[in-house]
């Protein structure tokens, strides 16, 4: 059963990162300290670790909030936008969390000017990799 629920959370969670995540362009830069301290402490991402622990048997261990690498999506805004369109527009991190030589679990935190340092979604999937 937990490993359906992992599925099923994973499932939907791509589901949504297509329907939401905004492109403009993205780049590997450091994630703010106070953001991925938020998103690592954020019980939706406790609850998503502990069922991969549980389900999977994987110990992931997320990066240190200092020092964490993620590849940043800077919001898109049409150059005739409302000045306070910018206190609506996202900007989304994605960063890997490693759990062994084959898991790990992507997470796609979106921030806006009105979340602050709190993530307004999160988006998590876990991914597996098998070797030949």
């Amino acid at each position: 059963m937990p490993k359906f629920l992992v599925f099923l959370l994973a499932a939907c969670s791509l589901a949504a990162a297509g329907q939401t995540i905004q492109v403009a362009g993205s780049s590997e830069a450091n994630m703010p300290r106070e953001k991925a301290g938020a998103t690592f402490k954020d019980p939706r991402f406790v609850a998503f670790l502990k069922h991969v622990t549980e389900g999977f048997k994987e110990s992931c261990i997320p990066p240190d909030p200092a020092n964490t690498k993620a590849k940043v999506t800077l919001p898109k805004i049409a150059k005739d936008a409302p000045l306070d369109a910018a206190g609506l527009a996202s900007t989304w991190y994605e960063v890997v969390v490693p759990c062994s030589d084959v898991t790990s679990v992507t997470v796609h935190a979106e921030f806006t000017p009105l979340s602050g340092d709190r993530p307004l979604n999160l988006v998590l999937s876990l991914n597996q990799v098998f070797k030949r």
